[in-house]
């Protein structure tokens, strides 16, 4: 390893790069409610606990979203290194689709 380029974490440039806020390598989606949404920022619970995430994220217009809401994201890392939710969408509420259907 090139300690040159490595930082005191272990972490080398290349790694800082691809964990970027939007650059997450694995790729894969998780479900979860917004749990809190306020000012542009919140979180997202999952069965994994609360995810940060903000506004700039949410690839729907408009770029907010609603306590309660079901949406799915990939885990990425933001600028400082803590997880965060990237690439977030809105999910359709199950209860909603059945609503329709019954009336």
């Amino acid at each position: 390893m090139n300690t040159e380029n490595t930082a005191a974490n272990g972490t080398t440039a290349q790694d800082r790069e691809s964990s970027a806020p939007g650059r997450s390598s694995v790729g894969v989606r998780v479900h979860g409610i917004v749990d809190a949404f306020e000012h542009g920022w919140g979180f997202i619970r999952t069965g994994a606990g609360r995810t940060f995430v903000h506004r700039r994220e949410v690839t729907d217009k408009p770029q907010w979203l609603q306590v309660g809401q079901p949406v799915s994201f990939i885990r990425g890392a933001g600028v400082d290194g803590r997880p965060c939710a990237t690439q977030v969408r809105r999910e359709k509420d199950e209860s909603e689709g059945e609503r329709t259907l019954h009336n």
